[in-house]
């Protein structure tokens, strides 16, 4: 009876097992599928914000029971109210569930899957004004063990901005859905984002950002973990861009260089604290590895200890990659090199305390051509007490160290968004040995003084002529000497102080050559720069001022284009003797709006006094314009030609002298220099003619050859003349002697050659050596005589054209015709009648004839 019992229980048994199974399985059949739907649907809507559309219900019951839908669309009330697209779309949604949850009335899911998925992202970039981020798409999500406070494995596929999937995540959370909140989750994730194509990812996510990508990709990973009961949690990640490529707008044609970048970091997020402590981050770019660490409490926008320091920071091609480096140069700078920097920021968002150091020892700056900064010179940058207030005003110091400079500057309430505020720098007065590494035109010299510098300014510091700058810079014994130790200049002391309106030195000096000259500049700016130079020197060496002032102006390379150093050093040597020096030497020029005025030149040489006034226009530089008058009284000719082995003339000089021109070639100064003047020169000597000689050649006036010397003593000599077509135009030319006057015109060219017919008078005592018979006052002349030849070596001879009419005259024994008792000097000093034109255009017989009219007008024959 025992065992078939047994039995039967044995059977029983089995037979409930093998029904359990059955309507295990079977048991969704007996859940319709639009319960099922409706249940799922009023649960999501019941706990939370969102509603939920689930199309076409199904059930499978192999491999595993599930519930199938399509079209699946999950919205927020909100947005379903705006009409605004779903926060995720589905093709299909399939739901594993858990069956004996189901003999209690409740619902867990053992696996959810969907396919087809289109996911919207909630939030936005916090640069695109609102604007959501790109939903993912073409997506396939997988939960396992759905339920409340439970591990909830996922894995996530997708495509972001990409034709292929190259979104990937996976992970588990945990959340208690029966006290739901931030504490009570956990979760454990990571994230990989690749292949996004950066031309449209920047658009989509910074649609403000003032650069278009051209090319580059994008690569994301990212890990998020959080434990149960706390509030913060940790992330890590890595962002790497390639082949980056973009242009500025604002810099049309130019793109930077293709680029990788690669930045990760490791934080420890609090929400609810809103404090973000940054374990630490790294950034690499081609020009910088940039790493830090530190901790902001957003809720208290503080920053406490957030430190920025890189290992190195290379110079080299950064224009290359961050195009907008241009924008914020000066003009002709450069750099190149490494650099380092640590920078530490600390307190509340209204007042940032920022202290800073950059070590730019192995860098190397240029400006232009005028200055360099060799590598391994020790260069720092330091902050002193440096603050941010109310996120965009700076207030401090700084501090910069430059081999043996040091210097001090201040930044006062220093608007970072418009530019405006104060600046103030300070030097002490530093040493300059050594400092021609710095200057590459002085590298091949020594220099040495001192010089210090004061710079305050206000207003747009970054804009020209939005500011307001006041400057201070002294100078103490400058001195640069070749390596031949030829000082290049010399004793460069004094101070320059500048403002708003004008600039102004004090007690300027520089020696150049072996002249020293006082300077005082003035540089007025309340309109068009206006300029002001007056220069003072007790003895200025011409020939050497002008040698050193070239080799000046050559080592720093401020010569004009087209300025021809080796002709004004010729027409220097031609003109001014050797030694020759301008003593007490006073100037003023003035420029403005293009125009040089030499407002006063007065200096004294070679025992004399000249004065000059003079203008050069050069509004049109391809034509400059000028003009010149000079005086000058008493020079001694002898003194100026007293080093010329052949001394052409003696005496002192007097001159008036009027020019104007147009343009400084050959060709237009031979066309368009044109002038007037005149000159005296008195109780002298003419070393290259001798007139007596000259007549003494003609056989009826061999009496004078006793009084022959080589040259020619005069007590005065006045010429009248005029420039233009490029000759020099004698109109009146008079000089008179104890033994003769002389009245005559011509030409001399601007080649040096000669063209004069001078009609000369001999006086009483000469003329009686030719006729011992003549009367007290009778004087034998005029006698027809040409100078020709060239100023260098000038030939007097008689004119052949018209002495012979004279000689023959006078043998024909018609004496009183030709002694003329009247006060020939008297008569010669008034204006010339008769100009070198006339000269040239008389033929030879109207020559004679008006010769011999004026033989007879003249001369006596003596009864």
């Amino acid at each position: 009876m025992g065992l078939r019992l047994l039995k039967w229980l044995s059977i029983a048994a089995v037979s409930l097992l093998i029904l359990g199974i059955i309507l295990t399985f079977t048991l969704p059949l007996f859940i319709h599928p639009d319960f099922l739907a409706k249940t799922i649907t009023q649960l999501i809507e019941k706990n939370s914000d969102y509603v939920v559309a689930l199309e076409n219900p199904s059930v499978t019951l192999f491999p595993t029971p599930a519930f199938n839908f399509e079209r699946v669309s999950i919205q927020s009330k909100k947005a379903a109210a705006a009409a605004a697209p779903p926060l995720m779309q589905a093709g299909k949604l399939k739901l594993q569930l858990k069956l004996l949850p189901l003999l209690v009335k409740q619902i867990e899911f053992s696996k959810i899957k969907a396919e087809q998925a289109t996911l919207g992202l909630s939030f936005v970039s916090p640069l695109s004004h609102g604007k959501p981020i790109p939903p993912l798409e073409n997506a396939a999500v997988v939960l396992e063990n759905v339920r409340s406070n439970h591990w909830v494995h996922f894995k996530l596929e997708g495509t972001f901005l990409s034709h292929e999937r190259n979104l990937s995540a996976q992970g588990r959370v945990k959340v208690d859905l029966t006290q739901p909140g931030w504490d009570q989750s956990a979760f454990d994730m990571a994230a990989h984002l690749r292949q996004v194509p950066l031309s449209k990812a920047v658009p989509l996510l910074l649609p403000n950002a003032p650069v278009q990508i051209e090319n580059g990709t994008g690569h994301l990973e990212v890990t998020l973990a959080k434990e149960q009961g706390r509030s913060n949690f940790t992330s890590g990640g890595k962002i790497q861009i390639q082949e980056l490529t973009y242009h500025l707008p604002a810099m049309p044609g130019k793109a930077s260089q293709p680029a990788d970048y690669q930045f990760d970091y490791e934080t420890e997020i609090d929400l609810l604290s809103q404090v973000v402590n940054f374990g630490r981050f790294n950034l690499q770019a081609p020009f910088t590895a940039l790493s830090g660490k530190g901790q902001i409490n957003i809720r208290h926008q503080q920053l406490d200890g957030l430190q920025i320091s890189t290992t190195r920071f290379v110079f080299d091609g950064l224009p290359q990659y961050i195009l907008s480096v241009e924008n914020y140069m000066p003009l002709h700078f450069g750099f190149s090199g490494e650099g380092q920097f640590n920078m530490a920021l600390n307190g509340g968002w209204d007042q940032i305390m920022l202290d800073a150091r950059l070590d730019l020892t192995d860098s190397v700056f240029t400006y232009s051509k005028y200055f360099e900064k060799p590598k391994s010179v020790p260069f720092f940058i330091s902050t002193d007490d440096f603050v941010l207030k109310n996120k965009k005003e700076l207030d401090g110091g700084l501090n910069l160290r430059l081999a043996d400079m040091r210097l001090k500057g201040t930044l006062v309430s220093y608007d970072v968004t418009s530019g405006v505020g104060e600046m103030t720098f300070v030097t002490n007065l530093f040493p300059l040995e050594g400092w021609q590494a710095f200057l590459p035109p002085l590298k091949g010299y020594s220099v040495t003084g001192g010089i210090k510098f004061f710079l305050n300014g206000k207003g747009e510091l970054g804009r020209v002529g939005s500011n307001i700058f006041m400057y201070h810079m002294a100078m103490e014994n400058i001195k640069a000497v070749s390596k031949e130790q030829i000082p290049l200049f010399d004793q460069l002391s004094g101070s320059i102080d500048g403002g708003p309106l004008n600039m102004d030195s004090k007690d300027l000096t520089i020696q150049i050559g072996n002249s020293v000259l006082d300077l005082d500049i003035k540089v007025f700016l309340h309109r068009a720069p206006d300029l002001m130079i007056k220069i003072q020197s007790k003895a200025l060496d011409i020939r050497n001022f002008i040698l050193q002032l070239r080799a000046l102006l050559e080592v720093f390379q401020w010569v004009p284009d087209g300025f021809n150093w080796d002709q004004l050093e010729a027409n220097i040597n031609q003109f001014v003797p050797p030694a020759a020096q301008l003593e007490n030497l006073s100037a003023i020029v003035q420029y403005t709006e293009g125009k040089w005025m030499l407002q006063n030149l007065d200096f004294d040489v070679f025992g004399g006094r000249v004065n000059m006034i003079g203008q050069l226009d050069l509004t049109n530089p391809k034509e400059p314009v000028y003009g010149l008058d000079a005086e000058a009284e008493k020079i001694s000719l002898a003194r100026m030609f007293r080093h010329n082995l052949r001394t052409p003339i003696e005496g002192n000089l007097f001159t008036i002298l009027h020019l104007t021109g147009k343009g400084f070639s050959a060709e237009a100064v031979a066309q368009n220099l044109k002038g007037e003047g005149s000159v005296s020169v008195t109780n002298g000597e003419l070393y290259t003619m001798d007139v007596l000689g000259s007549i003494g050649r003609v056989a009826q006036f061999a009496g004078l050859n006793p009084f022959a010397s080589g040259s020619t003593l005069f007590t005065d000599l006045i010429a009248k003349f005029t420039f233009h077509a490029g000759h020099l135009q004698v109109e009146s030319l008079y000089t008179h002697s104890n033994d003769f006057d002389i009245d005559g015109a011509g030409s001399v060219g601007f080649d040096g050659k000669l063209n004069f017919r001078l009609d000369t008078v001999l006086s009483n005592e000469m003329t009686k050596k030719i006729d011992p018979e003549a009367k007290p006052d009778a004087r034998l002349g005029p006698i027809p005589l040409l100078l020709t030849g060239s100023v260098d070596s000038p030939k007097l001879a008689p004119d052949p054209g018209l002495i012979p009419a004279f000689v023959a005259n006078l043998l024909a024994g018609k004496v009183k015709k030709v002694i003329a008792e009247k006060d020939w000097f008297g008569d010669l000093s008034q204006r010339v009648s008769r100009s070198a034109d006339e000269f040239k255009n008389q033929g030879q017989d109207q020559a004679v004839q008006s010769g011999l009219t004026l033989l007879e007008s003249l001369f006596q024959k003596r009864e």
